[in-house]
């Protein structure tokens, strides 16, 4: 009776195995198939709904749509693990594209205390707003964090994403070129 259970497993474990290994070779780990870039949506445009939220730094209401350029509307909280992973690569966007007409603002889905508290820890100086009671994830619709609007210079949503997206790839900083540049 033990012998054929254990029979039994190690048969499923042999298929699980050679599942997996096929897998791996229809859908390389280095292809598109598994990258967050998938994240990454065109989307009908649309107008962009107003923020007033208030500055981190400032505790300033500032409505963002004074802004030139192209804005990144980022979504994220500080007890979020993909966000965190993703803060690091949205900081090297902010510091790559600020001079370069990309607004990149990150709205917290927190309270003010956790955010200021890992924005100190982790040395970020891009504009952070607060919405700690979801007004902003309201109008945007947002589902999950993170999530990232990418709004042209006549104020309309062109691309949204939902999840993680590796900011560093360079198909996404030509696609952020070519919107800044349209």
């Amino acid at each position: 009776m033990v012998s054929n259970r254990f029979s039994v497993l190690l048969r499923k474990i042999f298929i699980l195995v050679c599942l997996m290994t096929v897998s791996l070779s229809v859908f390389p780990a280095d292809s598109d198939f598994f990258s967050s870039e998938k994240n990454l949506q065109a989307v009908v445009p649309v107008a962009a709904p107003p923020v007033n939220l208030p500055f981190l730094k400032t505790n300033v209401n500032e409505p963002y749509e004074h802004m030139d350029g192209v804005r990144l509307i980022h979504f994220w909280a500080s007890w979020c693990v993909p966000c965190r992973e993703e803060f690091p690569a949205l900081q090297r966007l902010h510091e790559d594209f600020n001079n370069k007409g990309l607004t990149i603002l990150a709205i917290a889905a927190d309270n003010k205390n956790a955010v200021s508290n890992y924005v100190l820890q982790h040395d970020i100086n891009l504009p952070v707003l607060i919405d700690q009671y979801g007004k902003a994830m309201f109008d945007y619709k947002v589902k999950a964090l993170p999530s990232t609007y990418l709004v042209d210079k006549e104020g309309m949503i062109r691309f949204r994403a939902n999840g993680h997206v590796l900011w560093d790839r360079a198909k996404t900083r030509q696609l952020l070129e070519k919107i800044i540049n349209e």
